[in-house]
């Protein structure tokens, strides 16, 4: 139930899977899918992860239990002869994320509190019912973290343009994302997207399973 917010980047926008093959891409984050068995031309796809990905992994390897600037460096080195750094984000090592480098581990549904909205635009809350593994974590926190990790590093770098794209990742917790969502769009019409104003989490938890049909307009308040 991911509002999203206006598109910043280039018209037409970038087909990833292309970029990716062609040598574009210097950094593919893979979250929540699987590109190796889904994408169009799948064999090419991994083709490339294996490629792309290997000046990285020699890299790492080449540098294994030195100090992690050091690593650091030999990645980005890499990067710059033609090397792709893959992360993957996910519940389980799935035949995408067996070619990253860099494995995110994720929490799943019913490990999180979830929103969802089905082809009628019917919104509901899924709540947690059991923690997560080990030090797997909701999507959101790992999206977080990175930004403000970023955040920090441009500012130390003095680049504000770059820190000011990651200005609200300060989330504290799953409703704090869905509201953030939420205050993307006006909500008074004129928006053609589906509205959530007014919407809480307390409020899909009073209505239960039965939710609440978007779009959702503020009247009087």
């Amino acid at each position: 139930a991911y509002v999203r917010p206006p598109y910043p980047g280039r018209r037409p926008a970038l087909n990833v899977d292309e970029a990716v093959r062609r040598g574009e891409v210097k950094t593919f984050w893979i979250g929540g899918c699987n590109p190796v068995l889904t994408t169009l031309r799948a064999e090419a796809m991994e083709r490339a992860l294996i490629e792309r990905g290997a000046p990285v992994r020699e890299a790492l390897a080449s540098t294994r239990g030195r100090p992690v600037g050091e690593r650091v460096v030999a990645i980005v080195e890499a990067m710059k002869r033609g090397g792709m750094f893959v992360m993957a984000q996910d519940i389980y090592l799935t035949a995408s994320a067996k070619h990253a480098h860099l494995v995110l581990p994720a929490a799943q549904w019913g490990e999180m509190n979830l929103t969802s909205i089905n082809g009628e635009r019917r919104l509901r809350l899924y709540e947690r019912f059991m923690d997560p593994p080990g030090e797997a974590i909701p999507d959101w926190e790992i999206m977080a973290r990175f930004g403000r990790r970023l955040r920090a590093l441009y500012l130390e770098d003095r680049n504000p343009q770059m820190a000011n794209r990651f200005l609200d990742y300060d989330w504290k917790s799953d409703e704090d994302v869905f509201i953030h969502a939420r205050y993307q769009f006006k909500g008074d019409g004129s928006d053609p997207m589906e509205g959530y104003a007014g919407i809480t989490y307390d409020l899909l938890r009073e209505l239960g399973n039965t939710g609440v049909q978007t779009p959702v307009r503020l009247v009087n308040g």
